[in-house]
Parts: C-alpha cells; sequence; structure tokens
C-alpha cells in the first residue's frame, strides 16, 4: 500500500488517467474486510490518493467513479472499528472537497443550470451518503452527519433542487427523535445548507411551523431559529423584510390576544418567538446579495422600530451597523444606505440624548457608524 501512496501522491507524468482508472479497478479487487482494521484503513487511504490524483489528470474520467468509491465507503460505516468509521467518513470528506467541489458549478452548467430528472452522478453522490441516515448505520451517525455538512458545503448552491429538500426534512424527523445524541452534529449540518443556500430555500423545504389555529407552547421547528441566526450571511436582506417580519408581526399581536385574554404563559411563548425572529435581523446585514434593492423597503419599519420598541434598539443598531460595514469598498451600496441619513441620525440622536442618565452603547456605535457614511451637507 505505501508503493501505491507514494504513486498517486507523486504527481508522476508517467501515470496516464486511464492507467490511473484501471488500477483503482484492480484495487478494488482487493479491498479488505471490514473487519481488517489496519489494512483497510490503509486501503481506503489510497483509494483517497488515488481519486484526488484521477481528478488532476482527468475529472471527467474520475466522475464517473464517484459512485461505486461511495457505495465502499458507506459499506465500511458497517464495521466494527470505530478507526475504520472515522476514516471512510474522513475519505468521503476529502474527495467531496477535493475531487467534486471544484468542478460543480461546471457539472451543471454543463447539464442546462439543473440536475433535476436527470439521474446525475452528483445525485447518486449524494443519496448514498444520505443513506448513511438509516438505522442500520446508527452507529456511525456522527460521522455520517459531518459527511453530509460537507455535501452541503460542497453541493448546496449548485444542486439544491435535486438533493437537498428531502434531506432537510429526514433531518427534521431526526432532530424530532426523542433523546437523539447528535443533536449538534445535525445542527451543524442544516447550518451549512442555510449558508450555501439560503433561508429561502431552506425553510421552503422545512417551514419553520410557528402559526397554527390552535394556540400552542410547544413548536417542534423552533430549534431552526438559533440555527438560522448562526448561519444566514450573503443572503437575501428581502426575505427577511418579506416574510419574516410580517410573521414576527402576526406572533406579536397573537401574544397581545393572549394578554388581553389572561393567558400569560401563551402570551410569553408566542412574543419569545416573535423577538427571536427580529434577532435574525443583524444576521441578514451581513453581507446582504441585494442591499441596493431592498433596503429602502425595510429602512422606515427600523426608524419606526427605534422610535417605538426599545427593547428591538440594540438589534436595530447592530443591523445598520453590519449593514455599513458590508457596504465598505462598494459605492453603490454606501450611497443608498447614506441616502437615509436624514432619516435615521435624528431618531439616533434623540434616542441617545434622552438616554443621557444611562446612555446606550449601541445607539452611539451606530451614530459613529453611519456619520463615516454620511455627506457632510447632511449635518
Amino acid at each position: 500500500m505505501q508503493v501505491f501512496t507514494a504513486l498517486f501522491s507523486s504527481e508522476s507524468t508517467d501515470l496516464s488517467a486511464q492507467l490511473n482508472a484501471q488500477l483503482i479497478n484492480a484495487l478494488y479487487d482487493y479491498q479488505p474486510s471490514v473487519k481488517d482494521m489496519q489494512p483497510l484503513q490503509a486501503w481506503l487511504i489510497v483509494m483517497q490518493n488515488a481519486y484526488i490524483n484521477m481528478q488532476r489528470l482527468d475529472y471527467q474520467l474520475c466522475y464517473t467513479h464517484f459512485p461505486r468509491l461511495f457505495s465502499t465507503c458507506l459499506s465500511c460505516l458497517l464495521s466494527p472499528h470505530d478507526m475504520v468509521i472515522q476514516v471512510a467518513s474522513e475519505t468521503m470528506k476529502v474527495v467531496l472537497m477535493k475531487c467534486v467541489s471544484p468542478h460543480v458549478e461546471s457539472v451543471v452548467l454543463a447539464a442546462g443550470g439543473s440536475l433535476k430528472g436527470k439521474s446525475s452522478v452528483l445525485e447518486k453522490v449524494f443519496k448514498l451518503i444520505e443513506s448513511g441516515l438509516k438505522y442500520r448505520y446508527h452507529a456511525a451517525w456522527c460521522q455520517v452527519l459531518g459527511t453530509i455538512q460537507v455535501a452541503f458545503e460542497v453541493m448546496g448552491k449548485s444542486c439544491y433542487d435535486v438533493i437537498i429538500p428531502q434531506s432537510l426534512v429526514s433531518l427534521c424527523n431526526l432532530h424530532d427523535t426523542p433523546n437523539f445524541p447528535f443533536i449538534p452534529q445535525l445542527e451543524a449540518a442544516v447550518g451549512a445548507a442555510v449558508e450555501t443556500m439560503g433561508p429561502r430555500v431552506v425553510l421552503a423545504a422545512i417551514p419553520l411551523e410557528l402559526e397554527n389555529e390552535e394556540v400552542q407552547i410547544q413548536f417542534p421547528r423552533a430549534w431552526l431559529l438559533p440555527v438560522l441566526k448562526r448561519h444566514i450571511r450573503n443572503t437575501e436582506l428581502q426575505f427577511f423584510t418579506a416574510t419574516l417580519l410580517p410573521l414576527a408581526a402576526r406572533l406579536r399581536n397573537r401574544a397581545a390576544t393572549l394578554i388581553d385574554g389572561d393567558k400569560k404563559l401563551e402570551a410569553k411563548v408566542y412574543d419569545t418567538l416573535q423577538s427571536q425572529i427580529w434577532d435574525l435581523l443583524p444576521s441578514f446585514c451581513r453581507n446582504p446579495v441585494d442591499l441596493t434593492q431592498s433596503f429602502k423597503n425595510i429602512a422606515r419599519i427600523l426608524g419606526t422600530a427605534l422610535t417605538e420598541r426599545p427593547e428591538l434598539r440594540k438589534t436595530v443598531c447592530h443591523a445598520l451597523c453590519l449593514l455599513v460595514e458590508s457596504s465598505q469598498g462598494n459605492a453603490d451600496c454606501q450611497a443608498e444606505l447614506s441616502r437615509f441619513s436624514k432619516n435615521f441620525l435624528p431618531i439616533l440622536f434623540n434616542i441617545h440624548t434622552s438616554e443621557s442618565t444611562s446612555p446606550n452603547s449601541s445607539v452611539l456605535e451606530c451614530i459613529g457608524s453611519y456619520l463615516s457614511i454620511t455627506d457632510q451637507q447632511v449635518y
């Protein structure tokens, strides 16, 4: 195995892509048993290097060999040895990052911009990885979730229409399983989907389900809110304005109705949910992709929140600071934000002076941040 490792790692010009592929096929005939810990670990590392080298020589040829490797790695997850499971999952992750990632977009473009309905190799690969969530692989679920996370990172942006929706539903169902032991790993995988595809796509597959006709205090998918908060970035600010803000308003109204009906516990739950939705605002302001088009739609709402809802001031000020920071180096974005200086600065100064006995540092920081992009003629 050391000879093969050296051969595939040397980038030798004497090894052609066709010979590389022939050696891979021959190595499958000598795959050790899942019970043979050390030989199987060494074999998996050799195969990992062989695929990396083949994609360097001829990606198209390497591409056709992916399903067999991932199927083999999946069978290794049934090994009684933890180290074999670890190496098998690491092999899948490395191949995803080093062999699949550099070519995903070109593969999708070559297929006409979508892999939907085309039974592509990438779809087969993802379904093989996802099948690791079946109960027979439960001893390896921690590693499977880590591999799914990498698959989302690598393929999510380009292939979400064929691989993502059902997989997210499966992950949600697992999250609802009593005493599921790998919640952090599962939420990290969902977070990777949020980062690569954005909240619009993820929430279309797994809605928050915060609104029901009957009043309730248990919301099985409320766990998505902190996951969204941690992972949203580089996405559409308009989605927050058009979809999540109205949801927060409806939840707040329902909380007020419940207070009037002397249902204080239920009201507190709904009020907490609407507050958690507002807490997503700063995440949406981390490098939004549509700032110049969408900021005008939320500016008045933010001004009203600053004036009328003291509990939201820290959140809104943080969001505005992030928008200013995100606009650095982009004249169009800065100009759009600066256009509203005459609206925001008076509000912020009024808040600051009215809180002179206990000044809000976030308001002062926001004033300084906004002044940095404001035309001097405004003040």
